[in-house]
């Protein structure tokens, strides 16, 4: 009976019709079966926790474009992940965290770059010149076109918008 339910569903008909060339077309892209197979899994969990799944029974191009969103963050993640351990290799010696500590670090930044991926284009500017680049507001401010002030309202929401979503 559990079989039939499953059978019935319309992702199951979906995922049986599609699974194959969407890891195809993933492995092209990322060079690995292993890696592939979980981003089809993947992509077909997001799939799942649609509230709707409307016209992507008949078409592969939601999988599709979800399946590069997923490529896209994987890569994100692992240039993320190499930074980190590289500004770890930088510190050496005086500071070397837990393996355990470099998993909540690494996540918190995946948590982070998600964040900012999100805002708002100027914002993002305004958040990444003062945070990362160790620009003042002044100059980020002539560089945007904008006052400081704005500088500041920007900043201001992008590290709410941090705080809130990472807590």
């Amino acid at each position: 009976m559990r079989k039939q339910h499953i059978k019935s569903h319309p992702v199951a008909s979906l995922y049986v019709e599609n699974q194959s060339w969407l890891r195809g077309w993933l492995y092209r892209k990322v060079g690995c079966t292993h890696l592939a197979a979980d981003l089809v899994q993947d992509t077909f969990e997001r799939l799942l926790k649609r509230e709707s799944y409307g016209d992507v029974e008949k078409s592969g191009a939601y999988l599709k474009t979800t399946a590069r969103n997923l490529v896209i963050d994987h890569w994100r993640r692992k240039a993320l992940e190499a930074a980190y351990m590289e500004a770890l290799h930088i510190q050496g010696e005086a500071y070397h965290p837990s393996p355990e500590e470099q998993h909540m670090h690494l996540d918190l930044l995946n948590r982070i770059d998600q964040v900012v991926q999100r805002l708002p284009v100027q914002t993002r500017q305004v958040f990444l010149r003062v945070q990362l680049e160790g620009w003042g507001y002044a100059k980020v401010a002539e560089s945007l076109g904008i006052s400081v002030s704005t500088v500041k309202r920007h900043l201001k929401a992008a590290l709410l918008e941090c705080c809130f979503y990472c807590e």
